[in-house]
């Protein structure tokens, strides 16, 4: 059927149609479909490589990479971790600092495991008064926290290990000889706040001056104390408490923790030296 054409069409010249590639419905031409079927080392007519050119470059990729130092290769478990005691021990910065936070899980953290005792025997306050002393206690954790929130000198460090477990030894015989609910409560508080920031800074001074190498099984060990000794003392205080009731042992374990890292201060000459020879 012949196609009409207007008046403006019929001026222009007849030009043939030439069709110069046959293309598929997806707009590839025809010759290189044709071209990777037949060959299928090809896509589209060109020729793939035998591999990647990262493939290729891995090996050289990998011999720049520096290699990290395997001290404990071959080691059994319990002697890694007879390494990580042995290296708390033998060091000048680690092992006071393992030895305050150890101190201050003993004697003044287990005053949070007391609180539903003194909430409900000592100052007769129920479920709201055991919810009121756990929020002052996460809020001055919370404070505490943003006090010391990047902080990396190690002099700033160093009184943040020193000041506040023997601060919050303070607020927690404080606490338990507390003559008033409102006492109690501003004592919890402070004592969170002083709590979080000897934890912080001594987990950040581990993090500072450790080897890179001995610096995970410190850390785990840091953590074992840091989970343990709360939950001895709390044990302890606990089975006192039933023959004593509660206030005598928290205020003996807060005491001898106290007096125990003002012992502990003897060392920190020592320790301040040993920082300034890191160069931290």
């Amino acid at each position: 059927m012949p196609v009409s054409r207007n008046a403006h069409q019929t001026q222009l010249p007849d030009t043939p149609f030439k069709r110069t590639m046959s293309v598929t419905k997806l707009g590839v031409s025809v010759e290189k479909v044709v071209a990777t079927i037949e060959t299928p080392r090809s896509h589209q007519g060109i020729e793939r490589p035998e591999r990647k050119n990262w493939d290729v470059d891995r090996p050289a990729c990998r011999a720049a990479q520096k290699p990290m130092a395997r001290t404990a290769e071959g080691r059994s478990f319990l002697g890694t971790v007879g390494d990580g005691f042995r290296f708390a021990a033998g060091d000048g910065i680690i092992g006071p600092v393992l030895l305050l936070v150890t101190l201050l899980g003993f004697g003044v953290r287990p005053y949070v495991e007391l609180l539903p005792g003194f909430a409900d025997q000592v100052f007769a306050k129920g479920v709201g008064g055991l919810a009121g002393l756990a929020s002052a206690v996460g809020l001055g954790a919370v404070a505490g926290g943003l006090a010391i929130a990047g902080r990396s000198s190690p002099s700033v460090l160093l009184r943040g290990v020193m000041i506040p477990p023997a601060l919050a030894s303070i607020c927690v015989l404080l606490f338990a000889a507390g003559p008033s609910y409102p006492v109690a409560l501003l004592c919890a508080a402070l004592a969170g706040t002083f709590v979080s920031i000897g934890s912080i800074s001594a987990q950040t001074l581990i993090q500072l001056a450790v080897a890179e190498h001995m610096r995970g099984r410190i850390l785990s060990l840091y953590g074992l104390l840091f989970r343990s000794a709360p939950a001895v003392g709390a044990l302890s205080m606990g089975v006192l408490a039933d023959s004593i009731g509660l206030r005598p042992p928290l205020a003996l374990g807060a005491s001898l923790s106290g007096m125990a890292i003002v012992l502990v201060w003897r060392q920190w000459g020592r320790v301040e030296t040993r920082i300034e020879g890191l160069g931290l």
